[in-house]
């Protein structure tokens, strides 16, 4: 059923390829204590180390800081946005961007095989979060940067705990969890399917990145909307996520039986590549019509 729907959606974006074939060598990420435990427990180490830096908050007068303090006018133009229904939307699709590379696996996956290779695939997402959420808590407390809620006066910010500006996360804008966790996510789906089903067609590729591409977008220009992050810490958080998605899949051996797979073609890797490059638009679209 989901691969029929992955497939009905790229029958309605892409046009059909016409050598286009079913996937002929499926693959299987090698795991192992030694390298899997090692990415985990970096991941964490840093997580753990996040927790020991201070962030530098301070007082925020009530007519909010001067947006004058804001270099960028792409940044500056973000301020005043504070959407709800953004805010709500954002989680969502963070939480099906987490799930993509297991609905990926449960729909190519044959029925003997789809538990562990859902597992396969839940190992090497949890890495690829991890490790960004590590690196994302680090430089968060190190630049300290205001979110754009901050440069409200106290009237104009929304109630609840999300806008309060006493809270330490107030100061934790750069760069953007939400979008560093929906990339890392998607990047390990799309990059594990191209690793996993080499002989896959490129339109099949491309299906993959392009449904990707909608969800972490959607996901990363929905945290501006909701006046959670300025469009260059979505952007910071968003190449982090697809550093660690692609990572973490590259460092892992994929066999087929007891023989090293072989690398997707070219045109494999340009479909999925582009596919994202049209899922991004998508995302972009998608946030237009949630936001206000």
């Amino acid at each position: 059923m989901l691969r029929g729907t992955l497939i009905l959606l790229l029958a309605l974006a892409l046009p059909a390829a016409s050598d286009a074939e079913p996937a002929q060598v499926v693959a299987k990420p090698e795991l192992s204590w030694h390298l899997d435990g090692s990415l985990v427990g970096s991941g964490l180490a840093a997580i753990g180390f996040s927790f020991a830096l201070a962030t530098d908050d301070r007082p925020v007068p009530v007519d909010g800081f001067p947006s004058s303090d804001v270099r960028l006018d792409l940044d500056r133009d973000a301020i005043g946005k504070n959407d709800a229904n953004a805010w709500t939307a954002s989680h969502v699709m963070a939480g099906l961007s987490l799930a993509y590379p297991l609905l990926l696996r449960a729909a190519f996956s044959e029925d003997n095989e789809r538990l562990s290779s859902s597992m396969n695939i839940a190992v090497m997402t949890l890495e690829s979060v991890v490790i960004a959420q590590g690196v994302g808590g680090i430089v968060k407390p190190l630049v300290s940067r205001p979110r754009p809620f901050t440069y409200l006066a106290e009237s104009d910010r929304p109630s609840g705990a999300e806008y309060d500006v006493q809270r330490e996360r107030a100061f934790q804008s750069f760069p953007s969890d939400h979008s560093s966790t929906a990339w890392a996510a998607v990047s390990t789906g799309i990059c594990d399917h191209l690793l996993s089903h080499p002989t896959a067609s490129w339109s099949e590729h491309a299906a993959v990145g392009l449904i990707g591409g909608v969800l972490a977008t959607a996901t990363a220009g929905l945290r501006v909307e909701a006046g959670q992050h300025f469009p260059t810490d979505v952007a910071a958080g968003s190449m982090l996520g697809i550093a660690c998605g692609t990572t973490v899949p590259l460092l892992h051996r994929y066999t087929s039986g007891s023989v090293k797979a072989p690398l997707p073609p070219r045109k494999s890797m340009l479909g999925a590549l582009a596919g994202t490059a049209v899922g991004i638009g998508l995302g972009v679209l998608t946030v237009e019509a949630v936001g206000d």
